[in-house]
């Protein structure tokens, strides 16, 4: 199947675990826009996330976001090629972690064949940005900050040391 040209604006989220979660397992889903959000996800989980199994998603913005978050966003594939063409446009997104029930830092993480992680562990890869198998990714006006947290210090953060950190 597909999705196609999906626009989304001037949305408030008061409580929740993501704000937009574009998952596709099989077909294409293209040309969607979500602006003008703003908000705070305070359950377990990132601001967005975009996945794909054997579908594709391609031409997505994210655009002019405002959120306290518990993580800023994850965009993975399994393969190549089948995420492309998204664009960050001025998202301001605050972290503020919290302790999480089995730990601070990156569970271990189950593995495909290709050495990539399954991606229902989106949820516990909180705090940061990650790309994993995406081309043609834009960022402009991209601010994350860190803000209140029960963890402190983020060398607190898993088997992270503090003389790791470059």
């Amino acid at each position: 199947g597909r999705v196609s040209d999906v626009a989304i604006s001037n949305c408030v989220v008061k409580d929740a675990s993501s704000f937009v979660y574009v998952n596709v397992d099989t077909g294409i889903v293209e040309r969607v826009s979500v602006c003008n959000a703003s908000g705070t996800i305070k359950r377990l989980g990132t601001t967005f996330l975009i996945t794909t199994h054997s579908g594709e998603a391609r031409q997505i913005t994210f655009a002019n976001w405002n959120f306290r978050s518990r993580g800023v966003g994850y965009i993975y594939s399994d393969r190549e090629g089948s995420i492309s063409d998204v664009t960050l446009d001025n998202l301001n997104i605050q972290v503020c972690p919290k302790s999480q029930l089995y730990g601070n830092g990156l569970p271990m993480m189950p593995i495909y064949d290709n050495g990539l992680p399954h991606y229902w562990m989106s949820h516990y890869v909180s705090y940061f940005l990650q790309i994993i198998c995406a081309e043609d990714i834009t960022t402009r006006g991209l601010s994350i900050s860190w803000g209140e947290s029960d963890i402190g210090d983020i060398g607190e953060i898993g088997d992270i040391k503090r003389g790791d950190i470059p």
